[in-house]
């Protein structure tokens, strides 16, 4: 175990995964995300074996789309994610329209005259996130052999294969759609919201340290997100490095419920004095979901900030996991979607950068 011993609301920890099951457990890269979103969830889930989430806790954004809400979300995301390969730009306003029609015959869209109007605003921002990614995907045609990934570590294995890569003459690309918001543009320079980008975070290390380097282009609701080149390019030693601490803090989460909370963190590394912003973002506010919220395991553990903080572990844990985030997503390069149509929604003004 890292650092000092949790507290005494913790004080015996469960043996290492190792030693209970003989041998070092395997884990996939989103295996270790879900872990990152949700510490305190995984070690119920994998370590207990206590499933306290249902499908919809599951998201790991919780924001609203539209007038259809969480369900409407979610559809949208799985459409996102099952984007036809043979897509193009003759083919995409027909495309489209089949996505909306389907999502309207699922009950996501509201019904009469308002359902038709979010149906013509939903129809605008496919059209123009889908555009944006036949765009990037223009100088990278082909499909690249699945990479894999093997990062040996002393109590936990990192074996993954990362498919879908694309090919051309700038190299390899993994291109994402996202449904939700991924950046704010209400300052200055623009931010990302770095909670909502652990999986390409992780995605764009494992490739590094496997001496691959990996354009990562991500596409939201409004905002196009390209990994920093510095990043793409990271010395391999560094970048396995960088994932044997991450994988440290996954053997150690799964000993005892990690009080690790990634918005509450980031929030923490951002501004370090500020309690009450981080009482507003754990416990919630008239205007923010409380983050004990979005994992029952998290609030049965620790009902308040102070439970929380009380374990004395929190600052050590987002230092080692967060921070290294945080720096990643300040380098992104961030412009906004591309033709997309204007509405009256705003960024998430409580996500953190």
């Amino acid at each position: 175990l890292v650092g000092a011993a949790p507290s005494p609301r913790w004080p015996v920890l469960l043996p290492p995964l190792m030693a209970a099951n003989e041998q070092a457990p395997i884990i996939s890269l989103a295996q270790l995300a879900r872990f990152l979103r949700k510490p305190v969830g995984a070690f119920f889930r994998e370590r207990l074996q206590v499933h306290l989430e249902d499908e919809r806790s599951e998201l790991h954004d919780e924001e609203l789309f539209g007038l259809g809400g969480l369900d409407l979300y979610q559809l949208l995301d799985h459409e996102l994610q099952h984007v036809p390969v043979e897509l193009n730009a003759d083919t995409l306003p027909a495309h489209v329209q089949q996505v909306v029609q389907r999502l309207r015959q699922a009950g996501a869209l509201p019904l009469a005259g308002v359902g038709t109007l979010e149906a013509q605003k939903l129809n605008a921002r496919l059209q123009a996130m889908l555009g944006t990614a036949l765009r990037e995907r223009e100088e990278y045609p082909n499909l690249a052999e699945r990479l894999l990934i093997d990062l040996p570590h002393e109590e936990v294995t990192l074996q993954d294969a990362l498919g879908n890569l694309l090919v051309g003459e700038g190299g390899h690309m993994s291109l994402h759609l996202r449904a939700s918001d991924l950046a704010s543009f209400k300052t200055k320079k623009p931010f990302a919201y770095a909670e909502k980008l652990i999986d390409i975070w992780l995605l764009s290390l494992a490739a590094a340290s496997m001496g691959q380097p990996v354009q990562c282009v991500v596409v939201g609701r409004n905002a196009v997100l390209r990994v920093h080149e510095q990043d793409q390019k990271q010395n391999p030693e560094v970048a396995r490095a960088l994932l044997n601490e991450l994988l440290s803090s996954w053997a150690e989460g799964m000993r005892w419920p990690l009080p690790l909370p990634p918005d509450v963190a980031l929030q923490w590394l951002k501004e370090k004095d500020n309690r009450n912003a981080l009482t507003d973002i754990y416990e919630g506010s008239e205007f923010k979901i409380a983050a004990k919220d979005k994992d029952p395991a998290l609030a049965r553990t620790y009902p308040t900030l102070e439970d929380l903080l009380d374990t004395h572990e929190f600052e050590r844990l987002a230092q080692m996991v967060y921070e290294p985030l945080k720096a990643w997503a300040a380098r992104l390069h961030i412009v906004p979607l591309p033709d997309a149509p204007d509405d009256d929604s705003s960024d998430e003004a409580g996500d953190q950068a």
